[in-house]
């Protein structure tokens, strides 16, 4: 793949069949060229899958379609800075019920204690 290039879904969906990961992240929009990674195809294909599918939109939120739901995106996060032109610093997120159960499965927290759970 060169500069200015996309992911075809049906490579990322076949690597994701080979490795089986728990979670996918993908970039969906690059600043520099302005491309935008296809996320619905692989979106289905991760749900079907039971992989998660992280999305950062920081490059994209409010700029353009980011269809969360229509898209199967688990989790998107994005990046008041770019699109919205705010000051840095703030960041919206959303994540499904999916992503929560996951999230409050999780037996340590970033700081490695025990969540007491």
């Amino acid at each position: 793949m060169s500069v200015g290039e996309v992911f075809d879904p049906e490579d990322v969906i076949d690597e994701i069949k080979r490795v089986r990961p728990k979670v996918v992240a993908l970039v969906h929009g690059e600043t520099s060229t302005g491309c935008m990674q296809p996320l619905e195809a692989i979106g289905r294909a991760c749900r079907e899958m039971d992989v998660l599918l992280v999305v950062d939109a920081v490059a994209t939120i409010g700029g353009t379609d980011v269809r969360t739901d229509d898209w199967c995106l688990d989790a998107v996060i994005g990046g008041a800075q770019k699109c919205l032109s705010v000051p840095p610093g703030i960041a919206p997120i959303t994540y499904n019920n999916r992503a929560e159960k996951v999230i409050l499965a999780r037996k340590k927290n970033r700081a490695g204690h025990s969540d007491g759970g």
